[in-house]
């Protein structure tokens, strides 16, 4: 098959979703679709009407899928499934779809695999090629209306680092979804520069998010505590169960009063 041409991507795909798993970042009901998958359980013929070539379908066909597409996993991007039997052309021609100022499909051969929400990554795979393509559309130059720009990478170049954010506890489920650690707050200590339009309630702002970030790598403790082993690919001592508790606990007794704490509009975090 065709499909094992593909395999860098598929098992770095399959391994930062059983990673998310086992890390109780996804929530308990979001099911995990792993390949092979049943005949049937992905709409192919639907998928080569709308245009997409044979070789697409099949990298289409072997890749995992989460149950949901509606979670942030990285900023401002949300990871695409196009699993399930009943979809149609138009869900496929939909999938084509590039984000630009005009009506425009996507090559054949490309496969969109993440979503992006104004910021973040449209990822999107070149069966030929076999490269993954991090295109960011917000930082498309003007005179630029799709990716053909941007270079394409092994799918583990891209693919990998995001794993390790996970892996290295440096990306964390919070209470308000995943928290992406910022190294320029970090490094701020939570000061805003010394600027005519911050107001008082934006200095104040700053220093309490300065405040959740800290209290938020604290959690890497409890992970720690639970026997996660930032190191391993394979966390076989890690006692997930009492994670989850310790974790909601700190959520309601330290983390979820200091977001209240942010003030007025426009403090969104």
């Amino acid at each position: 098959m065709a499909v094992a041409a593909h395999a860098e991507l598929i098992s770095a795909m399959t391994e930062f979703y059983i990673l998310l798993r086992t890390a109780a970042v996804l929530p308990e009901d979001v099911h995990i679709y792993l390949p092979p998958h049943p005949p049937g359980a992905i709409s192919t013929d639907a998928a080569l009407a709308a245009g997409y070539s044979e070789e697409a379908v099949e990298v289409i066909a072997g890749l995992p899928y989460l149950g949901r597409n509606d979670l942030d996993l990285m900023p401002s991007t949300q990871f695409e499934s196009y699993y399930g039997e009943n979809e149609d052309v138009r869900f496929f021609e939909d999938k084509r779809e590039m984000v630009s100022d005009g009506y425009e499909l996507m090559p054949p051969t490309a496969v969109r695999l993440t979503i992006n929400n104004i910021y973040g990554y449209e990822l999107i795979y070149d069966v030929e090629s076999k490269l993954l393509i991090p295109w960011e559309p917000i930082e498309n130059p003007d005179d630029a209306h799709a990716y053909f720009h941007v270079p394409g990478v092994q799918p583990r170049g891209f693919l990998d680092p995001l794993i390790e954010k996970y892996r290295s506890l440096n990306y964390i489920l919070g209470p308000l979804g995943i928290d992406y650690y910022d190294e320029e707050l970090d490094r701020s200590g939570g000061v805003l520069k010394q600027e005519p339009h911050y107001t008082d309630r934006d200095r104040d702002n700053e220093r309490q998010r300065y405040k959740i970030l800290k209290a938020v790598q604290k959690m890497k403790e409890l992970y720690l505590e639970c026997g996660w082993d930032v190191n391993a690919r394979e966390q076989t001592n890690f006692r997930r169960d009492e994670l989850v508790q310790k974790r909601e606990r700190y959520w309601q007794e330290v983390l979820e009063p200091m977001y209240d704490e942010i003030k007025g509009p426009g403090a969104d975090l």
